[in-house]
């Protein structure tokens, strides 16, 4: 496809919304447009462009430009923190951990996070194999096949936000574009103590290197 700058669609087309490295805009009836604001923007497109083999549980991507500047993809409806977690017939809590153990499970394997969120499944969920079992769902189940084989991040799609639902009510990952790669070299995360109502408290911001 044709590359449209971030100007260009700033003049011609309705913002939906705004990341740290894209801007979405509404393309067309069926198709939203993500431009890339700088090379974590770029790299994520990429990211999306190159993942083929999960189409059932990811949002087509319909075309893109040979840079990754842009990428068009099927628009899907967004849907509700409860419809998500309803979907998946899990806590908030529950899958933040169960794709927290899996990405570190498949990309850190000897790492001291790894460690204390197997402390905390054994402690505190019912133990690994029983917490990893709970959860028949085939969706989630593709999520994680997902997650480990191309290295995606846990955390986002752990969100109601990286999900849409289609004419059909299914969810779709609308926002999949952050792996590893992305991850270590694009961004760095910031954390700050602050005492709040006399408790400390862990604050973490994420900032963009380029």
């Amino acid at each position: 496809m044709q590359v449209l700058s971030l100007g260009y669609c700033k003049d011609h087309y309705t913002k939906i919304s705004e990341g740290t490295g894209r801007v979405v805009f509404n393309y067309d009836r069926n198709t939203v447009i993500k431009v890339a604001k700088n090379m974590a923007g770029i790299k994520q497109n990429t990211v999306e462009a190159k993942v083929r083999d999960f189409d059932d549980i990811c949002a087509k991507i319909i075309d893109y430009d040979e840079g990754f500047g842009c990428v068009l993809m099927e628009k899907l409806l967004p849907i509700t923190p409860t419809e998500f977690l309803n979907y998946f017939k899990v806590t908030k809590g529950e899958i933040v951990t169960l794709l927290d153990y899996h990405y570190f499970k498949s990309v850190f394997p000897n790492s001291a996070t790894l460690e204390m969120i197997k402390n905390r499944i054994i402690n505190h969920l019912g133990g690994i194999a029983s917490f990893d079992n709970s959860f028949n769902n085939k969706t989630l189940s593709r999520v994680i096949q997902l997650m480990t084989k191309h290295k995606l991040e846990g955390g986002d799609l752990s969100t109601h936000r990286a999900w849409g639902k289609n004419d059909y009510g299914e969810l779709r990952l609308l926002d999949y574009g952050l792996d590893n790669d992305v991850w270590t070299k694009n961004y760095k995360r910031i954390e700050k103590k602050i005492v709040r109502n006399g408790e400390k408290v862990l604050i973490q911001k994420c900032i963009v290197l380029s």
